[in-house]
């Protein structure tokens, strides 16, 4: 069969023999092509095969970084947070230790007891208000203001102060007030009668005793007291008037 052909082939026209001999070469070019084609076609998917394989990798990798990167970003906040809470907390700790220590250690100066001087007319009636350091350091630059009160009905207090009819004379001061150790405030009311008296020894007429007094501790806070001490003769002497007035800070 193949010498058949040869011999056609032969004996073909010279222009027949130049087609088929172009035909068989653009074939053979054309499976040649076609199979480095092929080639290229399957080394291009394996080459994207790989490259896709890393980008994959890549990508898992960005992912575990980015999360890596966030979770190390999260604990440094929240470090930083429990630093900031911590750092709160030992100031207030620390506010709470010193305000604890002055007020264990600060002056206090506070009403000890009112003495009664014996009543005689025409003699004006007296008495002494003993104030005390209760606290463990002085009282430093004190000053006292103070004054008796005689009323023939009770009063309030907070609104008589406000407007006393007693004169008012310049402040006691004392330097320091050391602990432990007390300010005499001396009062007194005008000249008296017999029947003034006895409406005081009967508990007619009322005797009020006030006294504000204003100092610094050691720690520089300066600080106020007022108090109210009305007498009870029948009673055995003053006590704290009624309601809300005595206050210290």
């Amino acid at each position: 069969m193949k010498q058949g052909w040869l011999l056609r082939f032969r004996k073909s026209p010279p222009h027949t023999q130049t087609n088929i001999v172009c035909t068989a070469l653009i074939t053979i070019a054309t499976i040649a092509y076609a199979a480095t084609a092929g080639r290229q076609l399957i080394l291009i998917n394996r080459q994207i095969a790989i490259m896709q394989g890393a980008l994959d990798e890549a990508k898992r990798s960005g992912e575990q970084s980015t999360e890596q990167m966030w979770s190390a970003v999260g604990n440094i906040n929240w470090m930083a947070r429990s630093m900031d809470s911590s750092q709160k907390q030992s100031q207030v700790s620390l506010q709470a230790s010193i305000e604890n220590f002055h007020l264990e250690q600060r002056a206090w100066l506070g009403l000890a007891s009112v003495e009664m001087k014996p009543m005689k007319a025409p003699d004006p009636i007296r008495a002494t208000m003993v104030v005390l350091n209760s606290g463990k350091t002085p009282a430093l630059h004190a000053a006292f203001n103070f004054f008796m009160h005689p009323s023939d009905v009770p009063i309030n207090a907070a609104e008589y102060v406000k407007h006393p009819i007693e004169p008012q004379s310049p402040p006691h001061t004392a330097s320091m007030v050391l602990p432990g150790a007390v300010k005499l405030l001396p009062s007194s009311t005008g000249s008296t009668d017999e029947f003034e008296v006895q409406s005081v020894q009967n508990g007619r007429k009322l005797i009020y005793f006030f006294a504000f007094m204003s100092y610094r501790d050691v720690f520089r806070v300066e600080h106020h007291t007022r108090v109210c001490a009305l007498l009870d003769f029948k009673g055995g002497g003053f006590s704290s008037c009624p309601g809300d007035f005595d206050q210290a800070d």
